[in-house]
């Protein structure tokens, strides 16, 4: 009778995969995630992702992604990894129900705190012709749609323009600026290592919750076609409104001349 949790538990041993028995746990809360869109001139970018661990490892994480052809990733920062796909390379993405995720396996080092950083090449990021505008300026939005099951305590979106072009204005943000909620605004404008870039934060953004940045941006050395052209507008509305102009004028002379003669 005695042998028989014996060879009931040698008999599960036998037949219970040892990768299924060390499978690591699945991570379901981040401090921090944010995401760099650095565009270059021809319209591809470099995209850098910034996540601070909430736990300890080790464990795998699935983030929100959300990027089409992306390609080069790189990953460091402490004892972290892509995990490998079934000929043992490094799989990056994750297809999980219609849904691209970044996987990653941390490691029995890791630590909370830890800041683990990704970075990939996003090839045709924007269209600079297409998304030309008026006045020579150029429509750039992005929407994050956190559509992974993880929580995030905060969540940041940059959009970096290429050297020789600037931010001009913000044209739409979610979480939308409630000066009676706070007087700080989700947005900024900046620049660094002379490249213009806009910002949107998102705070405790949990599964399903969205962020979103709209700028328009313009090229920093225009010169003076603008002004150029609004002298034109200027001029040619004068030469054609000239016979209503005139008239006017006289009529407003004359006024003047008989109220000083009084």
């Amino acid at each position: 009778m005695s042998l028989r949790p014996t060879v009931l538990a040698l008999f599960l041993l036998v037949i219970v995969p040892p990768s299924a028995a060390a499978a690591p746990a699945g991570v379901d809360t981040m401090a921090f995630l944010g995401q760099r869109v650095s565009v270059s001139a021809g319209g591809d970018a470099v995209l850098t992702v910034s996540a601070v661990l909430a736990g300890d490892g080790p464990g795998e994480v699935l983030l929100p992604f959300g990027f089409g052809q992306a390609d080069s990733f790189t990953v460091a920062g402490g004892d972290v990894a892509f995990p490998p796909d079934s000929g043992g390379a490094p799989a990056p993405l994750r297809l999980t129900s219609r849904r691209r995720l970044l996987a990653l396996v941390l490691g029995p080092g890791a630590t909370a705190g830890d800041t683990v950083v990704v970075r990939c090449r996003l090839r045709k990021f924007v269209d600079w012709d297409g998304s030309r505008g008026q006045f020579g300026a150029y429509d750039l939005t992005r929407t994050f749609i956190n559509d992974s099951d993880v929580s995030l305590g905060a969540y940041r979106l940059v959009l970096e323009v290429p050297q020789g072009y600037q931010v001009r204005r913000i044209t739409g943000t979610e979480p939308a600026f409630k000066p009676e909620d706070s007087p700080v605004p989700p947005y900024a404008v900046g620049a660094r290592n002379d490249r213009g870039f806009a910002t949107v934060t998102a705070r405790h953004l949990r599964p399903g919750g969205r962020a979103r940045l709209g700028i328009q941006a313009e090229r920093a050395d225009r010169g003076p076609v603008p002004l150029v052209a609004g002298v034109l507008v200027a001029v040619l509305y004068l030469w054609f409104f000239r016979d209503i102009l005139a008239p006017r004028r006289a009529a407003a002379t004359a006024s003047q001349a008989s109220t000083g003669g009084r």
